[in-house]
């Protein structure tokens, strides 16, 4: 008796949906983010009672999906590997309250890590694909076979369209001396030239009527 009137007292010192959040993390339960439409008081609340199934950190297991298909997708196969079990297990996910999507990849990994969405070379359909990836930016490796060549499976089985990307925005190697020099001059140029702008403008207002260095020589291009 004294004890339940001790967690009933403790019960109301929770007043908020943040410290009870904390108090279900402490407990063990790995929750969708709390920003999420899925996460309420009456959600929290139900896992507690066990009305509702949400993995618990003991149990998680993690697999990279970079490029998971859409939500809706993920919250299907999270319920289809549910119902596989004989006891019926609701997770209170409905089309106004819905979870994270980094929640969603680790539950469905918990509860079936060989699932294809985390297959080495899956890479989702037109029709699975989230709009967010179609502008991933790519940094190409230019030439430099000796640290560059990977000869273990890194690459086995990565879908080519990863690896067969054309685009050359920047490359990671660093740059020359040569090549550092012609950019130094380069940016020299255009700082030269901005000056003159502001010479002129200034001029204009009887500001002043000579710079130093006005008639010094411009350094040569490359």
């Amino acid at each position: 008796m004294e004890s339940h009137q001790k967690n009933q007292k403790q019960r109301l010192n929770v007043k908020t949906k943040a410290q009870l959040y904390e108090c279900m993390l402490r407990n063990g339960w790995y929750l969708p983010a709390i920003t999420s439409t899925l996460l309420t008081v009456k959600y929290m609340l139900s896992i507690k009672d066990g009305a509702v199934w949400c993995p618990r950190y003991e149990y998680l297991k993690l697999r990279a999906c970079p490029r998971p298909p859409l939500k809706s997708l993920l919250i299907s196969e999270l319920h289809l590997e549910l119902n596989s079990f004989k006891e019926k297990r609701n997770t209170a996910i409905d089309e106004t309250h819905q979870p994270d999507v980094d929640w969603l990849l680790i539950a469905l990994a918990t509860l079936n890590a060989n699932h294809r969405y985390f297959a080495k070379n899956y890479v989702p359909s037109v029709m699975e694909t989230r709009k967010i990836f179609g502008n991933i930016p790519d940094i190409n490796i230019t030439e430099d076979e000796d640290e560059l060549y990977i000869h273990d499976d890194f690459f086995d089985d990565i879908p080519s369209e990863i690896l067969d990307s054309k685009s050359s925005k920047k490359s990671i190697i660093p740059m020359s001396s040569q090549e550092k020099n012609k950019d130094n001059i380069q940016s020299a140029i255009k700082i030269r030239s901005k000056f003159r702008q502001i010479k002129h403008k200034l001029e204009g207002f009887g500001g002043f009527d000579q710079i130093d260095g006005e008639d010094e020589q411009k350094p040569e291009e490359i």
